[in-house]
């Protein structure tokens, strides 16, 4: 399993790689650290999920998100807010995340999740 992480935080994408990996093997990771990171990794590596940081500055996230969706709908998408208020949940789910998550208060449950997906 391919896991792209789109995170503006280096020690929370760290964070997660360690979580998943403590509890679910076989997963490759690719970090983007930019929108064009993460767009050279969602076409070359072909992710199967992708945990998204939706708090990303500008409207990366989103463009990111739909431009997921488009190219391949099977592609995970796992919202990563760090305010979950209705309007950042409503526009997740209007883009297409397949899952949303408070960043901080649902952080422990995400290599579950990992773990049903793969």
């Amino acid at each position: 399993m391919k896991i792209l992480i789109f995170e503006n935080s280096k020690q929370i994408a760290e964070r997660l790689i360690e979580l998943i990996s403590e509890t679910v093997k076989g997963i490759t990771f690719y970090k983007a650290g930019s929108y064009g990171e993460a767009l050279y990794f969602l076409n070359e590596c072909n992710p199967d999920t992708v945990l998204l940081d939706f708090d990303y500055p500008g409207n990366s996230s989103i463009e990111l998100l739909k431009k997921i969706k488009t190219a391949n709908d099977k592609t995970m998408v796992l919202a990563l807010l760090s305010e979950m208020n209705e309007s950042n949940v409503k526009q997740c789910q209007q883009h297409g995340a397949d899952l949303i998550f408070d960043k901080y208060a649902d952080f422990d449950q995400i290599p579950a999740i990992i773990n049903v997906i793969k």
